[in-house]
């Protein structure tokens, strides 16, 4: 009987031991592994960094510094309202973008704050503007609303675009 309890206890032992071991492998996959193959394969504009955003919201107008981290197509960003009747405030944006679509939901940082809504942009004009918009549900008419969006880089906005030079090959110079 003694030989019995300890095959069991061997048994479930080995099983919890196996269990932890497929867990924390399956978590390093997807926590490393994925990450790094994503960016590795990722072949899309390189559009992380800090970008300006000029919107309409309810009529009104407003502006927005976007900081934008990206992970193969996922990307997070950091939203701040800088002007505007939302000015101060602090949205979180999580989304996707492929084939120059952009496209995520919003919420409100403070999770009291009941803020939500969904953006899409079409990268353009050589990947310096997003153009696109944003759907939200407005509190003061008790609807879903849809205003113009933009995005700009800051050499855009700060009218700092370095002009291309030509280039020149040995043939040419």
């Amino acid at each position: 009987m003694p030989n019995f309890a300890l095959t069991i206890a061997v048994g479930a032992l080995t099983g919890l031991v196996t269990s932890g071991t497929v867990f924390a492998a399956k978590q390093f996959i997807a926590k490393v592994i994925l990450p790094w193959y994503e960016n590795l394969i990722y072949q899309d504009v390189k559009f992380e960094g800090r970008w300006y955003g000029y919107a309409t919201i309810s009529g009104e107008n407003v502006e927005r510094v976007w900081e934008i981290s990206r992970q193969g197509h996922n990307f997070e960003a950091t939203v701040t309202s800088t002007s505007g009747p939302d000015k101060g405030q602090v949205f979180h944006v999580k989304g996707s973008f492929k084939n120059l679509i952009l496209t995520g939901t919003y919420t409100h940082a403070d999770p009291g704050n009941t803020a939500r809504g969904t953006y899409a942009f079409k990268l353009i004009g050589d990947g310096r503007k997003f153009q696109g918009g944003i759907a939200y549900y407005s509190t003061s008419e008790e609807k879903i609303q849809y205003g113009p969006y933009s995005l700009m880089r800051p050499e855009e906005v700060h009218g700092t675009t370095i002009p291309q030079k030509p280039i020149t090959t040995p043939e040419r110079a």
